[in-house]
């Protein structure tokens, strides 16, 4: 209904500005996230207007990060990380049994030709490029409320989105998120992983600690996002970003029921605290993402030099500080409320499973810390992909 629609439009509206637009419609969103979500505390207005700002002026915020926080040598050893990690994933796909030789061959094409951006794009740090991208931005005044300037800002970058229609594409120039983002990306149809400047700082990156700690944490980031090209989503796009089926019969059948086996073992997993199970389907792909990224970051650790390198004041193997290193940066504390939504919307599961569930699954950290076979950590029928 045509009222539906209505209702639709303005509601996504208020919930994306509802809460910097006035004082009234400010205490209304609380409200709401108060019930969804349990938040006990209005987050200050001042960081509401830093995240709207960041969202619509995500490249000029990126710039000043970068130019303020981000040591290039990051980026360096970064491309270093992404060519193990890769060179591993394929030894991973040349050495399943399961995939015929056509398929494999298929995926080797997608792995060589899978493009890696890491921390900034260069036309960032050209001024007069990065002021063009706000060419449009109207004049802001000084009586302008805020709510006017966010909409200025969407215009620009709607006006922006519409220019680039029939103009010469260039994949490596494209960058749909902005550099000071804590997060990581694989995109399907230009079949290219994504690490902003933002991840590549502690928990996740560190320059000059042990191997363990650096695959541990952004070594299973990077080969989460490089499985993503052949998770259940991304295998049906080929090396070209091309919706296209190639994969055999016999191989897409093992496929499946490899994935058939993630979800069953995530779908009988009771969440205690909000009495629900997770979503065994919904969640398959970053599962089986999280599942491939840990045994292919592991892989590519033991290939370094200082694997036994321990830390003072701590009694664990290199092996050890690899997987505590990968779970601290799963490490949260969560609401009830939240929790709920995440098990049943979420497409990641909840940060405990994404920990506890692919070490279980996992024989060399079974082995790591000498899980006995009544342990819960040391999962009876494992599921792998790869």
């Amino acid at each position: 209904e045509r009222s539906t629609l209505y209702n639709y439009f303005y509601w996504t509206q208020i919930r994306t500005y509802g809460g910097v637009a006035s004082k009234k419609l400010e205490e209304f969103v609380f409200k709401f996230q108060k019930e969804a979500f349990g938040i006990k505390k209005d987050m200050p207005l001042w960081k509401k207007c830093i995240t709207k700002i960041s969202d619509l002026m995500a490249h000029a915020i990126g710039r000043l990060y970068v130019d303020k926080m981000f040591d290039t040598k990051a980026k360096e050893t970064m491309d270093k990380l992404v060519g193990v990690l890769s060179s591993v994933f394929g030894e991973m796909l040349k050495n399943n049994t399961w995939m015929d030789e056509p398929t494999r061959n298929e995926a080797m094409e997608k792995l060589q030709k899978m493009g890696a951006k890491i921390g900034y794009p260069v036309w960032m740090l050209n001024d007069t490029y990065l002021n063009g991208l706000y060419e449009y931005v109207p004049a802001v005044f000084l009586n302008n409320s805020f709510l006017n300037v966010l909409l200025g800002l969407r215009l620009n970058r709607n006006i922006q989105e519409v220019l680039k229609l029939r103009q010469p594409y260039k994949k490596e120039d494209e960058w749909y998120t902005g550099s000071a983002v804590v997060n990581a990306f694989y995109n399907p149809t230009s079949n290219d992983i994504t690490f902003p400047a933002g991840i590549l700082q502690p928990p996740f990156f560190q320059d000059g600690v042990p191997s363990s700690l650096n695959m541990g944490a952004i070594g299973m980031v990077i080969g989460h996002e490089i499985s993503h090209g052949f998770d259940d989503g991304g295998s049906q796009f080929d090396a070209d970003g091309q919706l296209r089926n190639w994969w055999t019969a016999s191989a897409k059948q093992k496929f499946l029921e490899r994935a058939q086996c993630f979800i069953e073992q995530y779908g009988n997993v009771t969440v205690k605290e909000v009495s629900l199970k997770l979503n065994g389907k919904n969640s398959l792909g970053e599962n089986m993402a999280d599942n491939s990224g840990l045994k292919a970051a592991y892989l590519a650790f033991r290939k370094f030099n200082d694997t036994n390198k321990m830390l003072p004041g701590l009694n664990f193997t290199g092996d050890q500080l690899f997987f505590v290193s990968n779970a601290m940066g799963w490490c949260q504390r969560i609401r009830k409320e939240r929790l709920r939504i995440e098990v049943q919307y979420n497409s990641h599961s909840p940060a405990k499973y994404r920990v506890n569930l692919p070490m279980g699954n996992f024989p060399d950290f079974v082995a790591a810390f000498s899980c006995s076979d009544r342990s819960p950590m040391n999962i009876k029928n494992k599921c792998t992909m790869w």
